[in-house]
């Protein structure tokens, strides 16, 4: 499972840097300021979480922790709802509609799964690690 929440978070990242690219170049002298604003804020938070997907993969292969896949999905899953519903809106904004209506709820449920996904991440980590663990990464280390 790590090595698919790493491909995922490659992806994503590798996604966000094209997406600003064509923002920076390609869509900014057609977007009023705000709407460049709010685009620059989704390629933004998708890197953010892109790379949050990544640690997400390599915690869960040192730690095999539930939370921790759960984290990296609720990373996924607010990439899609944050960043997403503002490229949305950007594309409609483009067009002259000015309101998503009830789908602008998604904006902030994305931000919940954010914060949700880093408080696993968070709590997912132990305080302290047994003296067995800790000898067993040196074997690893050293072989």
């Amino acid at each position: 499972m790590h090595r698919r929440f790493l491909k995922i978070g490659a992806l994503v990242l590798g996604i966000a840097v094209v997406l600003g690219a064509f923002g920076a170049h390609l869509l900014k002298p057609y977007l009023s300021v705000d709407l460049l604003a709010g685009y620059q804020t989704a390629t933004l938070y998708q890197m953010v979480h892109g790379i949050g997907i990544f640690i997400a993969g390599i915690l869960y292969k040192h730690y095999h922790n539930k939370k921790i896949l759960i984290a990296g999905h609720l990373f996924l899953c607010g990439i899609l709802f944050f960043s997403g519903s503002i490229y949305l809106r950007v594309v409609i904004g483009f067009f002259g509609i000015k309101s998503l209506g009830l789908f602008n709820l998604v904006t902030p449920l994305g931000g919940i799964l954010f914060m949700a996904g880093w408080l696993l991440v968070f709590i997912s980590i132990p305080s302290s690690v047994s003296r067995d663990n800790t000898k067993k990464d040196e074997d690893n280390l050293n072989s």
